[in-house]
């Protein structure tokens, strides 16, 4: 298969071994890019929350509400930036 494959592209062993390397780099660096990004995508028909991951370790007390006053963010249907899980 190699044989036939450098004879048709001209192409020496060690080039197309070359070749298939870089298409699987570039592609894997394609799957990474929207997540080191922080790329997300929400619906139109859905609504994302953001959640404050890192806050003091106190428990939240019944029937108190979590934020006050826009401090939550709600994010509608769309692609936004910036958002790590």
């Amino acid at each position: 298969m190699v044989m036939i494959l450098s004879l048709m592209t001209g192409l020496t062993g060690r080039e197309m071994f070359s070749l298939v390397v870089g298409a699987v780099v570039v592609f894997v660096v394609c799957l990474l890019i929207p997540t080191l990004l922080g790329l997300r995508f929400i619906p139109n028909n859905r609504v994302g929350i953001v959640e404050k991951l890192r806050s003091t370790p106190r428990p939240l007390a019944d029937r108190r509400p979590i934020a006050l006053d826009g401090q939550a963010e709600v994010l509608r249907g769309g692609l936004y930036l910036g958002y790590w899980r």
